[in-house]
């Protein structure tokens, strides 16, 4: 009984320490699980958060790119196109003296002293001469929304023009590249209206006002349409035949890179030399159907015009391609040129820009998981 009671409190001392020390494993091991799971969660909520970002990101990018391409193809492509073809080639540095002024300047004194400017004013230069002089006459006319002129106009004749060639290549024995040159004559018051809005100051009119009939404009851009929707459809086809007949008739390979680059030089020489005058032409002919009271916002070209005068209702195909001097063409094919390199620079910009994103988010996302 004395043994038992000299040793039993270090039996109760032992099993006490024993409790303790297990106490503080199970602890230490429930803490260190809480704190796995805790990093855990927050290396997921990192992940998750940089996930969401690099959406939101793409997204943006996406909005930003997808306007810039709006804006190269409709203001740079369009628009300034447009207003290069109808523009004066040497607007007057004074304006003219309406018959009824000139009467009234008459009743002043005959022998009053005028002074004259031996050196006469310099003309002034075109606006359309540079992208640049053309983008700020549009941004002093109501801002950045002058660069999407006409805009519903342009949709309204894209939807029509679209749906109508639809509905012709529907028809047995219609091939596409016939009912394309068809709809755009049928739908050729409509763009023609929206040559007037693009070329004209703002109007309390909406664009369906605006629209001539269609009789005259048939009369006036039948021809020039259907040779452009012509040499449109049939700009590949042609090209190809180019490319045959430079390799002395030898059919040439489909993913060969040299018929690629002759097929596309073939397809330049196209355009420049066959759609760029047959649009030329067909713009001159639409502009000279403005009516007197509508204000152009570029210097019209007053070949445009002599046909009023003449008693007929628009200019021939003939007079609109005369009248377009050198300095016309120099002008135009300087926007086109232009609106070209910027297209080219854009398209680097944003492979750069996307080949380094395709690089770098697969490490930050790999990067913010392992955390």
């Amino acid at each position: 009984m004395d043994t038992l009671r000299t040793f039993w409190p270090g039996v109760v001392g032992g099993v006490e320490k024993a409790r303790a020390l297990i106490q503080s494993r199970t602890v230490s091991q429930i803490v260190s699980r809480r704190s796995a799971e805790t990093l855990v969660a927050r290396g997921e909520e990192y992940s998750d958060g940089a996930k969401a970002v690099g959406g939101v990101l793409l997204v943006l990018q996406l909005v930003v790119v997808l306007s810039i391409l709006v804006t190269l193809d409709y203001s740079l492509g369009k628009i300034f196109p447009v207003l290069a073809m109808v523009e004066d080639e040497a607007p007057p540095s004074y304006a003219a003296v309406s018959d009824k002024d000139a009467e009234g300047l008459e009743g002043l004194a005959e022998n009053k002293t005028v002074l004259v400017d031996d050196d006469p004013a310099p003309r002034p230069k075109p606006i359309t001469r540079s992208i640049r002089s053309i983008y700020r006459r549009l941004r002093s006319i109501s801002g950045k929304r002058s660069l999407f002129r006409g805009g519903a106009c342009w949709i309204v004749y894209r939807i029509a023009f679209t749906m109508t060639v639809f509905l012709l290549a529907a028809l047995p024995f219609m091939p596409i590249f016939v009912a394309e040159p068809i709809a755009s004559l049928l739908t050729s018051p409509l763009y023609t209206a929206w040559i007037h809005v693009v070329i004209t100051e703002p109007s309390d009119k909406s664009f369906w006002r605006r629209v001539p009939r269609f009789g005259l404009v048939l009369r006036a851009t039948a021809v020039p349409t259907l040779l452009l929707g012509l040499v449109a459809g049939f700009s590949d086809k042609i090209a190809s035949t180019m490319v045959v007949m430079q390799r002395s008739g030898t059919q040439p390979q489909e993913n060969d890179v040299s018929t690629f680059l002759s097929k596309s030089a073939a397809m330049l020489l196209i355009w420049i030399f066959v759609q760029i005058p047959l649009e030329v032409v067909l713009t001159r002919v639409q502009a000279s159907l403005l009516p007197r009271e509508d204000q152009t916002i570029v210097p019209f070209d007053h070949a445009l015009t002599l046909h009023r005068d003449e008693g007929k209702e628009y200019v021939s195909m003939l007079d609109a391609w005369r009248s377009f001097s050198r300095g016309a063409w120099a002008r135009l094919m300087n926007v086109y040129a232009m609106t070209i390199m910027i297209s080219v620079l854009f398209y680097v910009v944003v492979g750069c820009i996307a080949v380094a994103e395709f690089l770098l988010f697969p490490l930050i996302f790999s990067s913010s998981g392992g955390k």
